[in-house]
């Protein structure tokens, strides 16, 4: 069992707790959400480029989707940044999220019972995880209207400018935006 300090909760004696790359602070019960020197390298061989959370990073807790970084009251949401010094990438939650929750009646009726537009609405349906999110779509529970989606933004010297890189899970939303590095080079 490896442990690092938890940067947010340093003066509270928080320590991330984990095995392989999964991390959790015993104190907040989050990982990744504040920039710590000490936290594992989400890309090891990147080492120059310093990660800094804008909310917590929940993939050790099977959630990729959109869905779970997603606020009902925007329509961009900023969930992670990197940076080498010289350029910022940005990765955030785009798009606005509307979805039906549907309860079919007996008599072959289907009613709409619940709107979500955010991870909370997911959460106090008792969604905790992409792999429920899953079963709720094969079990015809969820009607999707629309959907959100992780999109990279650069922020250079030369200005700020979005990327055509569209993604579905934050882990490979993070494998894109440190690919942005090696294509500036």
């Amino acid at each position: 069992m490896d442990s690092v300090t938890c940067g947010a909760c340093a003066g509270r004696g928080g320590i991330w707790n984990g095995v392989d790359d999964a991390y959790e602070c015993d104190v907040c019960r989050g990982w990744g959400h504040f920039p710590n020197p000490e936290r594992p390298s989400t890309n090891p061989d990147d080492e120059h480029v310093e990660v800094e959370w804008h909310v917590r990073d929940d993939r050790a807790l099977d959630r990729e989707d959109s869905l779970w970084y997603t606020d009902s009251n925007t329509t961009s949401n900023p969930v992670v940044s990197l940076t080498d010094g010289e350029m910022w990438v940005h990765v955030s939650v785009d798009g606005e999220m509307r979805v039906q929750v549907m309860r079919h009646e007996g008599d072959g009726r289907i009613e709409y019972s619940d709107v979500l537009r955010s991870a909370d609405d997911f959460k106090r349906l008792g969604f905790k995880n992409d792999s429920d999110v899953y079963e709720g779509n094969e079990d015809g529970v969820l009607d999707w209207e629309n959907n959100s989606w992780y999109a990279i933004y650069l922020d250079t010297p030369k200005g700020y400018v979005a990327t055509d890189v569209v993604e579905h899970t934050l882990s490979d939303a993070l494998a894109q935006a440190f690919k942005q590095f090696a294509l500036k080079r």
